[in-house]
């Protein structure tokens, strides 16, 4: 997946990106995301998380700099993989969380 916009993080602090893409998952699918390794290597950590059947909108997440040198990456980067997994049987219970139809970041909701 690609970054929706440009990013910069100097080191030790975090910054919150979205997807460029929007994700539309069926009852009967799920994803878990993964850093590219490439950025693993560069220090970069992410929260990454399920994401859960029913789910549809932009994908919020969070970035932080261990390293030791300033982090960029441009609009349209590539910087996460999301890997779907197919259910044995449809949910009973789709998402419909407060995170439904995000669009842009989308800071903590309570």
């Amino acid at each position: 997946m690609r970054l929706g916009m440009e990013v910069i993080i100097p080191p030790g602090e975090n910054r919150l990106v979205a997807t460029l893409e929007r994700v539309e998952l069926g009852d009967d699918i799920a994803g878990t995301l993964h850093l590219r390794s490439s950025l693993a290597r560069k220090g970069i950590i992410a929260s990454l998380a399920l994401v859960d059947p029913g789910f549809h909108g932009q994908l919020t997440i969070s970035l932080f700099n261990g390293g030791e040198e300033l982090f960029k990456m441009s609009r349209n980067g590539k910087f996460v993989q999301l890997v779907l997994h197919e259910l044995s049987s449809k949910t009973n219970f789709m998402y419909s969380g407060k995170y439904q139809d995000s669009q842009g970041i989308v800071d903590s909701r309570p």
